[in-house]
């Protein structure tokens, strides 16, 4: 009986990755159990594999992430799939998340689609970066007021008052601690808020 350790994301539970295991053949059917009418769109094996004891692999990454476990009565955690994943490479006997992937056909395609809708939905912005956003090092920006003035230092850098900082300090130091730099600058009349929509458009979806 194969001895399976997975781990889970849900686009409708952005930050929260689950870790669990499975005795069953296929993996997917645990997953499946796990897809109910309290979940809005299905989850997704991020990873799967075997090991020698599922149970003991499993109990030592949840305790190796215990001080990032949600609730102790369910096996989610604050983490990347990526942190676990990074350990469980490191423990498997065989790699089985494409045979997981190919059991995902048997979720309705409909609602596969809505968990990728979703997805798209819930990704982060990109970080600010002014050479994608067609400034040049040496470029000078101000402040909407023009309070403020800086020259672009980097792709995430300005230069202001002769430091390099990040431009949420170059706003701080121009308005106090608790300004924010978005909308607050401009590269030759334009906000650079309204640059950086151009640059990385929202998923309309």
């Amino acid at each position: 009986m194969p001895n399976i350790v997975y781990v889970l994301s849900n686009p409708a539970m952005p930050g929260l990755i689950k870790i669990g295991l499975t005795q069953n053949d296929c993996t997917q059917t645990r997953i499946n159990q796990l897809y109910t009418t309290s979940v809005p769109v299905p989850f997704k094996c991020e990873y799967a594999c075997i090991v020698e004891d599922c149970r003991i692999v499993e109990r030592a990454l949840h305790t190796a992430f215990s001080s990032l476990r949600v609730n102790l009565k369910r096996e989610f955690f604050e983490i990347s799939a990526e942190q676990a994943i990074s350990i469980l490479k490191l423990l498997a006997l065989e790699d089985v998340t494409p045979q997981v992937e190919d059991d995902n056909k048997a979720i309705p395609i409909d609602e596969r689609a809505a968990r990728e809708t979703l997805a798209q939905r819930r990704k982060p912005r990109p970080v600010q970066n002014f050479i994608e956003m067609g400034l040049n090092i040496g470029s000078s920006i101000s402040t909407l007021d023009g309070q403020g003035h800086a020259v672009i230092a980097s792709a995430r850098s300005v230069l202001y008052l002769g430091r390099e900082v990040s431009l949420a300090e170059a706003t701080r130091q121009v308005y106090g601690p608790s300004a924010k730099s978005k909308g607050q600058w401009a590269y030759e009349g334009k906000a650079l808020e309204e640059i950086y929509e151009e640059t990385y458009p929202r998923n309309e979806i």
